[in-house]
């Protein structure tokens, strides 16, 4: 977004950006002046910021928003104003200018800018939501809910100039319904589940018909004690997306773990078809047979599943699981080689997904129950 915001700022309107244009710099000393300029420039506007006279003046926030955006493209100006979060203040300058400019002044300007802000505070945010997922990090998925909450107010404010970013977030797979979403993701990260279960609902409320977003809302409630509302709420999902086969898994999986067997049954029923080609089919029809007392048939099918691909961690995971459900109820010999399978099943899973905590945990537990179990060599 440099080139898009740099090409902006030559635009007449914001003029500042005329000042600090770097072109014909070709000396470190012509690009010494150039920061020195910007840099006063940046405090004296400031100044007159602070006096509440000057701050009634579009052009003051206009003359502002020009200068931030000289610094973001500028890395030794970026190192000097490292206190501020550049792009905040960029937004916060751009929103105040149009709610100043009455007459409409500086609408085009203000809304092209919009929309470089919009689309490089979204970048900042999904970075930020990666940098949470990767390392646990809940202050990096509280700075991706504040700048996504950004990007979507300035998204609003962009106008005649909203299909710009509309076009730019389409080559990237977004849209503002995916941002909202994200930014449930992110409230979820940074354990704030209320406002993340809320930020879902409201979506599925708007008639966003995603199944990522019935399968996600429910894994919450169902996490937080909320079982009959995630049953509802992908209950809702399997009436509005009735083909959908993950959410008729996640919803056979939650009627088996509240003992209703008959209807998970009933749910997963029409996806037979799909038994030979879906994973996620096959292990939960697998799960049906667990429940009705039908090892032979489970054990058929998780077989089956494990030996198409042993390179798939939740298929490496759900094998794992059942055979240790299985080393509960058995005989001490039996129990120990079914806990050794598992063992080995888990271990293979941390080598594909190194950074799973929770299966670190889970191989542990394995360990801690039967202490007998070892590493081996997979086929």
């Amino acid at each position: 977004m440099q080139t898009l915001r740099s090409a902006m700022a030559a635009m007449p309107v914001f003029f500042a950006a005329a000042i600090f244009t770097s072109t014909g710099q070709t000396t470190q000393e012509d690009k010494e002046l150039y920061r020195s300029r910007i840099d006063s420039a940046f405090w004296r506007n400031d100044f007159l910021i602070q006096q509440d006279s000057s701050a009634r003046y579009t052009a003051v926030w206009v003359q502002k928003a020009a200068i931030l955006g000289a610094i973001m493209d500028d890395a030794d100006l970026q190192e000097r104003f490292k206190q501020l979060d550049l792009q905040v203040e960029y937004s916060k300058a751009l929103k105040q200018a149009q709610k100043l400019d009455k007459n409409k002044e500086y609408e085009l300007a203000i809304e092209t800018h919009l929309v470089s802000s919009t689309i490089d505070l979204t970048h900042i945010a999904l970075h930020a939501m990666e940098n949470a997922r990767l390392y646990k990090s809940v202050a990096d998925a509280e700075k991706a809910v504040e700048h996504l909450d950004l990007a979507l107010e300035n998204y609003k404010l962009t106008g005649s100039s909203q299909k710009m970013v509309d076009k730019h977030w389409a080559e990237e797979g977004l849209s503002w319904q995916w941002l909202r979403f994200y930014k449930g993701v992110c409230l979820r990260m940074a354990k704030k589940m209320v406002e993340a279960e809320n930020e879902y609902l409201s979506m599925i409320k708007l008639g966003w018909q995603e199944p990522t977003l019935f399968l996600e809302t429910a894994d919450l409630q169902d996490k937080s004690d909320k079982r009959e509302e995630a049953l509802k709420t992908l209950a809702l999902g399997q009436d509005k997306l009735p083909g959908n086969a993950a959410i008729a898994c996640a919803l056979t999986k939650l009627y088996i773990k509240t003992d209703q067997l008959k209807k998970a049954q009933a749910t997963i029923k029409p996806f037979d078809n799909e038994l030979g080609m879906n994973a996620e089919v096959a292990m939960t029809k697998a799960l049906v047979y667990e429940k009705k007392g039908d090892l032979k048939k489970a054990d058929a099918i998780l077989k089956a599943v494990y030996n198409s691909d042993k390179n798939e961690v939740i298929i490496q995971t759900t094998y794992a699981r059942y055979l240790m459900r299985k080393a509960t109820n058995a005989e001490k010999m039996d129990a120990e080689e079914f806990a050794q399978q598992a063992y080995t099943l888990i271990d293979k899973a941390i080598e594909l997904s190194p950074s799973n905590e929770d299966l670190k945990e889970e191989l542990a537990s394995i360990k801690f129950r039967f202490p007998k179990v070892k590493k081996e060599e997979q086929d």
